[in-house]
C-alpha cells in the first residue's frame, strides 16, 4: 500500500476493544510527543502493517496529531501515519 493512501486515515468513530469502549478519542499532541509507544487496538485495512495488540514506537509529527493521525514505526520498518483511533497511550 502506498505511503499517500496510509497518510489519508479513516473517519473517526467508537468501537470497542475487549470489554472497553471508546468513543472518538483524540489523542493530545503533548501526549503523543512525551509517548514513546502506543498500543495498536484496531488495524483495518493495514493487517500486514500493523499487528493487533502489538506496541508500536512513535515519531513525534505535530502536523500528524492536527489531522488526528499517529507516525509509527510499523512491521515494514518504516514510519507510516495512521489514523489515531488505531492506537492508546502506553504508560
Amino acid at each position: 500500500m502506498s505511503r499517500k493512501a496510509r497518510d489519508m486515515g479513516h473517519p473517526r468513530r467508537s468501537f470497542a476493544y475487549g470489554n472497553v469502549k471508546i468513543e472518538n478519542h483524540s489523542i493530545p499532541w503533548e501526549m503523543i510527543h512525551r509517548a514513546a509507544e502506543v498500543l495498536c487496538v484496531r488495524n483495518e485495512g493495514y493487517p500486514a502493517g500493523l499487528e493487533l495488540r502489538k506496541v508500536y514506537r512513535v515519531l513525534a509529527d505535530e502536523q500528524a496529531s492536527k489531522r488526528h493521525q499517529v507516525r509509527v514505526i510499523d512491521e515494514s520498518g518504516e514510519d507510516y501515519l495512521y489514523p489515531e483511533e488505531f492506537f492508546v497511550l502506553v504508560g
